[in-house]
């Protein structure tokens, strides 16, 4: 059988660490996490022949790992801030963090909010559910985030950090 060779990074960010990354075939698809390494499993039919693949399947991989992250921190949110969602979906947005329709009680949240430390998830997941409360950007808004967390201005800036720009985007 002859593959396609593409090029693999040696390692991606999960949370904000930098873990190496491996591709091993299984007897089905998922992910191993380990201290060190994130291990992506394939079963031998699905081996990723492209780029475009294996970012499939670290999409998939930041997709699970967000929705277990938001299956703790929203319920914390919404009971601290006393507000109600409907609805929480989780995708790739192109150029947002996060959104919300404050009218639907809806909010959405980047799959690439998996890459940074959890305290960005938990600011950005704070920030969609305080538009609930106040949906502009306003002196109220800002003074509800330094109320509920005080370091937020810090926070926001951890996608700059020069660290992140070796980042591999999916």
């Amino acid at each position: 059988m002859v593959y396609n060779i593409i090029m693999i990074p040696s390692h991606i960010y999960l949370w904000g660490n930098k873990k190496n990354f491996t591709l091993s075939s299984a007897s089905q698809g998922g992910y191993v996490l380990s201290e060190t390494t994130i291990t992506l499993c394939y079963r031998e039919q699905h081996r990723p022949t492209s780029v475009e693949q294996l970012k499939r399947m670290i999409r998939r991989l930041y997709l699970q790992e967000c929705y277990l992250y938001a299956q703790k921190r929203i319920p914390y949110w919404t009971t601290v801030l006393g507000v109600e969602l409907k609805k929480v979906s989780i995708r790739r947005l192109k150029s947002l963090w996060g959104s919300c329709s404050p009218h639907n009680k809806t909010i959405r949240l980047n799959l690439c909010l998996a890459i940074y430390p959890h305290q960005f998830a938990d600011y950005v997941i704070l920030h969609e559910c305080l538009h609930l409360i106040e949906p502009n950007h306003g002196p109220m808004f800002k003074s509800l985030l330094s109320k509920y967390m005080p370091h937020w201005k810090s926070i926001h800036q951890i996608p700059r950090q020069k660290l992140y720009q070796e980042v591999f985007y999916v």
